[in-house]
């Protein structure tokens, strides 16, 4: 009795399995065919230069960045937020043609008003006019050609990875709240003060940045903040403190009319992490941090 028993649970096991295994290859079942991508293509290729495009699908970002060349745009991929920025255009896999990650780059200011849908095979690709602030980018710490950057003990050599007399500034990408940004990354001693120095900030009205903590480990093992000064003509004119638990964190300070000088002074207290065996300095978690300037729109 016990064998036949055994038998009937083997039986529903193996039948149960054979259902998962069909349940499973239905669900993930290949949608896309290389005459989809290929209609993609086209159909991207035929959008202005000067507008981003931005896969909201975001699962589907390896493959589509495999296969849309536009949408592994380093500058679109690491973007701090959508201001600045006039028409963007919405790649998604499916009806919903939108994300949380979208929502976060409108930055408070900004709506976005659909003024064109395209469905293209499985995917839409919708068009978006963002309205609310009307901003110009005039100059970015990310691209700025005269940027200096230093410590107290002087210079920092270099282009995206500067040099400094301890330790470096690299100009990556870092993974903060899940989603990649491109910014400056100090890698220097505990309490030393990074300065970025551009001409080019100065020729906007209002400074507009964002710092945040990359390395998810990192922040389990380290909360010290940060500390944003900014500075006018020598003077500190804000200052801001920024811990992990503030995310992707907005700041921004409006320019006087006149001629000014800009710099932005960056402070980790503590970059290490503790561990088991104590604090060590072996894995930091330093802050990334980026500064644009804008003008209104209307200002050409």
């Amino acid at each position: 009795m016990s064998g036949t028993r055994t038998k009937i649970l083997l039986a529903v096991v193996l039948v149960t399995a054979a259902l998962e295994c069909v349940a499973a290859a239905w669900a993930y079942r290949s949608r896309i065919d290389p005459e989809d991508w290929q209609a993609v293509r086209d159909a991207v290729d035929e959008l202005p230069n000067n507008a981003p495009v931005i896969l909201a699908t975001e699962w589907l970002g390896p493959r589509a960045r495999l296969e849309v060349p536009r949408l592994a745009d380093l500058d679109v991929l690491g973007r701090p937020d959508l201001l600045g920025v006039r028409v963007v255009h919405v790649l998604a896999l499916g009806s919903r043609t939108w994300s949380n990650a979208l929502d976060d780059d409108l930055a408070v200011r900004l709506e976005a008003e659909r003024i064109e849908r395209r469905s293209v095979g499985p995917f839409h690709l919708d068009s978006y006019a963002l309205r609310g602030a009307e901003l110009r980018l005039v100059a970015s710490l990310l691209t700025a050609a005269d940027l200096e950057i230093q410590t107290p003990q002087g210079l920092c050599r270099g282009s995206t990875v500067r040099r400094c007399s301890s330790g470096r500034v690299a100009l990556r990408f870092a993974e903060i709240d899940e989603r990649p940004r491109r910014c400056w990354v100090p890698e220097v001693e505990d309490g030393m003060t990074v300065t970025f120095r551009s001409s080019a900030l100065a020729a906007g009205q209002r400074l507009i940045g964002h710092v945040g903590f990359g390395d998810f480990n990192g922040v389990l093992r380290n909360d010290a903040p940060a500390r944003i000064d900014l500075d006018l003509d020598g003077t500190t004119a804000a200052t801001f403190l920024a811990t992990d638990a503030e995310g992707w964190k907005a700041f921004e300070l409006p320019i006087p009319a006149g001629t000014h000088e800009v710099a932005l002074r960056m402070t980790a207290a503590v970059l290490g992490q503790w561990t088991n065996d104590g604090y060590s300095l072996r894995s930091i978690r330093p802050p990334c941090v980026e500064l644009r300037a804008f003008a209104s729109a209307s200002v050409e």
